[in-house]
């Protein structure tokens, strides 16, 4: 009989091996970053946009993490605790390269045509502002909860309720209007 749950498993193992950390087991650390090193990407490519600059975010936050993992008084937060820190360095990236980011244009009508579903899901979040982007990913990809992002980007759940409602919103009207959805 299993008593646990896959997510109560993985959270255990997350635990255990961030409390090993914080002893100074580098082979504990060794496979919390190759465990968490996947997902980190995948949501700082969907916040930046950009694969590379979503490996430097990535880089900077787990030094961030490395760095201030002994002070990690619950170790079974550390989920939301170093999703905070990749949230942070993505926003900050991002302000860094606004100021001088070429206008970007939109893709011409037949190529939009031409996308697959997934491709097309892609393209919408990309227009997302980095804000929806986040709580997108971090619920729908990641599987937190309205409470975890709030702790994650540091906002009221309130303020976290509107802008999934907000983006969700703003996804469906951008599929519903995208040419591939119309067909």
């Amino acid at each position: 009989m299993n008593f646990f749950d896959d997510r109560s498993q993985d959270r255990v193992v997350d635990e255990f091996l961030v409390m090993r950390c914080q002893m100074g087991d580098k082979t504990a650390l060794s496979a919390l970053i190759t465990k968490w090193q996947p997902p980190f990407m995948r949501y700082a490519s969907v916040i930046t946009r950009d694969p590379t600059l979503a490996a430097d975010v990535v880089q900077e936050a787990w030094i961030k993490i490395i760095r201030s993992l002994p002070r990690l008084r619950e170790p079974l937060k550390f989920p939301a605790w170093s999703y905070r820190i990749i949230n942070h360095q993505c926003m900050d990236a991002l302000r860094a390269i606004r100021p001088t980011a070429p206008e970007r244009e939109q893709p011409d009508t037949s190529a939009v045509r031409e996308l697959e579903a997934k491709e097309q899901v892609w393209g919408i979040l990309e227009q997302l502002s980095p804000e929806h982007r986040s709580v997108l990913a971090l619920h729908y990809l990641q599987g937190f909860d309205v409470k975890e992002i709030a702790g994650i980007v540091q906002k009221p759940q309130g303020t976290i309720k509107s802008r999934l409602f907000n983006a969700r919103e703003k996804f469906r009207l951008m599929l519903e209007t995208a040419p591939e959805h119309n067909k």
